[in-house]
């Protein structure tokens, strides 16, 4: 009997150890207008961060403030980074301009301040061992 509980209780500890997940709360301020949609991309690896596909959470949020806010459940503990933008137009795309500098705003976890390059994982990175707020601030190449 005492094995029995043994076994039944280390395996609720493996079970309630490794399958908690977190909330991330992300905040979103500075958006310079109500047009279009705000997209939002998680990512858990340098590579799917650079090339911005396969994110492991994604969202899109209409634009009714200029501070959205977006929640995601179910997040396991790991290292994450977070790149969003505002598809002003609607188009589904980030719309550049010379030189590939965006001409819709962007964010990144980190609050990176600079869209002159895009940013490496490990610049935006951060770590979910719990339940998590992030707040980003839009950044613009121009404010209207």
């Amino acid at each position: 009997m005492k094995k029995i509980y043994f076994i039944l209780s280390f395996w609720l500890y493996l079970v309630t150890s490794f399958a908690q997940n977190n909330t991330l709360d992300l905040q979103i301020d500075d958006i310079n207008s109500l047009d279009g949609k705000i997209m939002i991309a998680i990512f858990d690896n340098e590579l799917d961060f650079k090339a911005k596909q396969n994110p492991v959470f994604a969202d899109t949020i209409d634009t009714e403030n200029l501070s959205v806010n977006a929640i995601f459940n179910g997040i396991p503990k790991g290292i994450y980074a977070i790149a969003i933008y505002h598809d002003e137009n609607a188009d589904g795309h980030l719309n550049t301009a010379r030189f590939g500098i965006p001409s819709e705003g962007v964010g990144f976890s980190g609050n990176l301040k600079s869209i002159r390059k895009p940013p490496k994982f490990s610049e935006c990175s951060f770590i979910i061992s719990s339940d998590t707020s992030i707040l980003i601030n839009m950044h613009y190449k121009s404010k209207p």
